[in-house]
Order: C-alpha cells, then sequence, then structure tokens
C-alpha cells in the first residue's frame, strides 16, 4: 500500500546499515518491486508468473446467473444457484465472498434456514470480539461455511478451506486473487466458483481474466420457470445438472468439465481496478 512507504523507510532507517532484507507480499505488481528494489541490493525476486497469477492447486469455475435489475430479487437468483452448488459439489469447509455487510448477513440466514448451517463475518454489523469468534469457528473446523466481506480476503489461513465461492464479483482482480486463494492453501488443491449475473458482472469477471490470465471455465447452467411434476407453474428448475466438481479425477466427470468453455477475457486499461469500493 502506498500509505505504508513511509513507514517502510522510517523502519528501514532506523536499523543497521549491513541488514538482510526480505520484502513478501501476496500481490507484487511491478510498481512495488521497483519502489522496494532502492531498499535491497541486487534483489533477487522470487514471483508468480506474470501470464497467470493463480495458485496452480486452484480449478477455477464461473456460474452465469440471470441479471435482474432489482437487489433483493437478484439476491433470490443467486442464492437458488448457490444452493445448486453446494448441494452438488464435495468440500470440506467453504467461504462465501460477497460485497456488501448486509448481503453476508442475509445469505447466512437463509442457509440456515435451508439446512446449510452457516456463520457470516462482516466488520459493520459485528464488534471485533464477534469476528474474532468466527474466524476461530472457521480455523477450529467447528464450522463448515462462512459467508464474508472481503474482510476475510487477506491474511486468513484455514487449511480446510476447498471451496471459495464469489456470490459477488470482486470489484478488482487484486482482490479476486485474495479471495480465490483461500483454498488451496499450502500446495493443497480448491476450486474457486464464480456467481456472475449476465451483463456488468460477466464483464467485470472477463477484465479480471484479462489482468491475471486466469484460465475461468464456464459451467452451462440455466435456470427457467417451469411446470414441475407436481404442477407448479412457479417452480425453478435447472435445465443442467452441476456435476461433483471436486471429482474431477474421474473419467465421468473429467469428461463433462473437458467440454467446459473457457472465459475469453475482455481488454481493459490496467488502472481501472485500483479504486477501493468496500462496502
Amino acid at each position: 500500500e502506498s500509505s505504508f512507504k513511509n513507514d517502510v523507510k522510517w523502519i528501514y532507517n532506523q536499523l543497521p546499515e549491513v541488514k538482510q532484507v526480505m520484502a513478501l507480499s501476496a500481490t507484487y505488481p511491478e510498481s512495488l518491486a521497483k519502489s522496494l528494489t532502492s531498499l535491497m541490493r541486487h534483489p533477487q525476486h522470487v514471483r508468480l508468473d506474470t501470464e497467470s497469477q493463480v495458485l496452480i492447486g486452484l480449478d477455477q469455475y464461473v456460474l452465469h446467473t440471470t441479471f435482474h435489475p432489482k437487489p433483493k430479487y437478484q439476491l433470490d437468483v443467486k442464492f437458488s444457484a448457490l444452493l445448486d452448488v453446494l448441494n452438488s459439489l464435495t468440500f470440506s469447509q467453504c467461504l462465501i465472498f460477497t460485497n456488501y455487510s448486509l448481503s453476508a448477513q442475509s445469505i447466512c440466514e437463509r442457509l440456515n434456514g435451508n439446512g446449510w448451517p452457516a456463520i457470516y463475518i462482516a466488520a459493520t454489523l459485528q464488534n471485533q470480539y464477534e469476528r474474532l469468534q468466527a474466524l476461530t469457528s472457521l480455523r477450529q473446523f467447528t464450522t463448515r461455511i462462512m459467508v464474508t466481506t472481503d474482510l476475510s480476503a487477506r491474511g486468513v489461513d484455514a487449511a480446510n478451506v476447498t471451496l471459495v465461492i464469489n456470490f459477488d464479483i470482486p470489484w478488482d482482480s487484486r482482490t479476486f486473487l485474495h479471495r480465490s486463494g483461500r483454498a488451496g492453501r499450502f500446495g493443497s488443491r480448491g476450486i474457486n466458483l464464480c456467481l456472475a449475473s449476465e451483463g456488468d458482472e460477466t464483464n467485470m469477471l472477463r477484465k479480471i481474466v484479462f489482468r491475471t490470465g486466469t484460465k475461468i471455465k464456464t459451467i452451462p447452467y440455466q435456470i427457467d420457470n417451469q411446470t414441475d411434476e407436481k404442477g407448479d407453474k412457479d417452480s425453478k428448475v435447472n435445465q443442467f445438472e452441476l456435476p461433483d466438481l471436486w471429482k474431477s479425477d474421474k473419467d465421468e466427470i473429467k469428461c463433462i468439465i473437458d467440454t467446459y468453455e473457457v472465459l475469453e477475457g475482455m481488454e481493459c486499461p490496467l488502472e481501472e481496478f485500483n479504486v477501493d469500493k468496500q462496502k
């Protein structure tokens, strides 16, 4: 962060002239590398591939949902898809990221009401003690599902998290990488799945693909209002059966996944995602 520059330089100048310096960061853009090089002598850089910045053990997917201009109905559409995902995929622990604190609380309450015990963490709705309790529950594996804002996107290590779901697409690519990295920790395997509504959200994700070089496969998915076997005309019927993506090593599942198309990136300026819109 640019606001840390003066603090870093002050600490650097307080230390002995002869010293060993290590600079560690989850994201290491070229601008940061140039800034820190002045504090080092002939530094050796160990960095992610600039063409693909995601963890090797992560499988990336997107599930497109119908867009609705009213937030309440948009949440309904996405929540239906979220239940399909949770009912179809094998996972140890799951983090569900949303862009808004109120959404985190609402999603958590709906999950509990649908038989999926969950907790949530949101800065504006909880005090520090409640947030620490939620994180402790996640780390000690006493809960399987936590709904969270980007408060948990950085610095949270929970070894049992194997599934990350972006209920909302993050506004910038760095946040996307931080969220994704909550699964696949310590060289393990993980799944990152995005629920992207048609239109702006899908375009945001395509820009993130362009920025990060992420290979995201598109899961065929469509929910229509149809008449079910009981004659309910308002029943929502998914035309596609979601496979258990965790079992991608099985030939049957692998053949299905191999048919998925890769989401195409959308070219965009590098500066486009440098605005913090966390709410």
